[in-house]
């Protein structure tokens, strides 16, 4: 009978030791989160994010889960809502808002979850597959879901070593279709010789634009030059020429550093925007139409910097454009338009929805 006792009373003391841990585990837990939430983005903010990446008004939303929550060691909230028939969860980060993981189910599929939606891994094997390159042959930097003008993108960037050197690749994937939306290469193919610090020989202005124009397998008629001056790089002189061409399907961007000694090529980044795959400037994911212009009576981004440029008095043939992009300014949506002209830089911020200019402001480009 003692030794029963004796028993029993092992067992209470173990399962009160054990009811002690789990109180005081639940309240570290409790204690950690609060002390999280404090230094976080805030659970109302996680929930704009969502909304905004998804593209969806908090009046057409409803929330069934908004919490702060711990997975792999990492604090995140945890958002779930419905929106029509489609239902969406988002994970993000709480210390900087970034977009973890998304899931989007279409409840008219008989929610099998096959949304025909691309995934994180298809992103990255259509980027791959336009690059021409295979898992082996490159390191990942980068790879996250994204919004660019209004469209879900996946932002993949990945490095490669070529023979002469390391390539940087930049990639924007089509979250609804997985199309290439925008590509970027960048490359050092050149050191600057120590003979050419300091010396005076050069090469002309033309001879450094073929240079570059032979490089990109181009004639002078078929680009745009946008600029080809002479500048200094780190004590060397040398020529920076950019120029763009323009096809049915992309818009693309040359830039290129080259030796004015002897016109070696030193930097080559080319950047493509896609024209025919729904992601181009100031169209959205089934808003769009096929001239770029927006059904929904919502300006383009070519119409914003027209606005802009007539109220500068100027022409696009005079000025040079910084950026040209869709933005959401106090829950409205708007183009911020920069260009500089003779010394000044111009920035102004327009209402795609009426083309009204909110914002300007003009001063000299230092």
């Amino acid at each position: 009978m003692k030794t029963a006792k004796k028993n029993r009373r092992k067992i209470l003391i173990v399962l009160a030791v054990v009811v002690s841990v789990i109180v005081v585990s639940n309240l570290l837990v409790m204690a950690a989160s609060a002390f999280v939430e404090s230094r976080s983005i805030g659970l109302g903010n996680a929930i704009d994010l969502s909304l905004y990446n998804a593209n969806v008004e908090e009046a057409d939303a409803e929330i069934t889960r908004a919490k702060l929550t711990l997975k792999g060691g990492t604090f995140l909230y945890s958002i779930k809502f419905r929106s029509g028939n489609t239902l969406y969860e988002y994970e993000i980060a709480a210390d900087d808002g970034e977009v973890l993981n998304v899931s989007v189910l279409s409840l008219d599929q008989g929610q099998t979850g096959d949304t025909g939606s691309v995934t994180l891994e298809q992103a990255k094997s259509a980027a791959l597959a336009d690059a021409m390159l295979s898992e082996t042959d490159v390191v990942f930097t980068s790879a996250k879901l994204d919004r660019d003008d209004g469209a879900a993108v996946y932002d993949i960037e990945f490095t490669a070593q070529t023979a002469t050197g390391t390539c940087y690749y930049e990639y924007e994937i089509l979250a609804s279709t997985g199309a290439v939306a925008k590509r970027s290469t960048s490359q050092r193919l050149n050191q600057i010789p120590g003979s050419a610090i300091g010396s005076t020989d050069r090469i002309s202005q033309d001879e450094a634009k073929n240079a570059a124009l032979t490089d990109a397998g181009l004639t002078s008629e078929q680009v745009t030059m946008i600029r080809a001056e002479l500048d200094m790089d780190s004590g060397a002189a040398v020529y920076e020429v950019e120029f763009s061409v323009s096809t049915e399907t992309a818009l693309t961007k040359y830039e290129y550093e080259i030796l004015a000694t002897d016109g070696t090529l030193l930097t080559r980044e080319v950047e493509s925007r896609m024209t025919s795959t729904g992601a181009t400037d100031g169209t959205t994911t089934g808003g769009g139409t096929s001239d770029g212009s927006v059904s929904t009576g919502e300006i383009t981004i070519d119409a914003a910097k027209e606005i802009a440029l007539k109220d500068a008095g100027l022409t696009s043939s005079q000025v040079y454009f910084k950026k040209a992009k869709l933005d959401r300014d106090d829950g409205r949506m708007v183009y911020d338009v920069e260009f500089i002209c003779n010394g000044y830089e111009y920035e102004y911020e327009i209402d795609r929805a009426t083309g009204a200019i909110l914002e300007r402001d003009v001063e000299r480009d230092d």
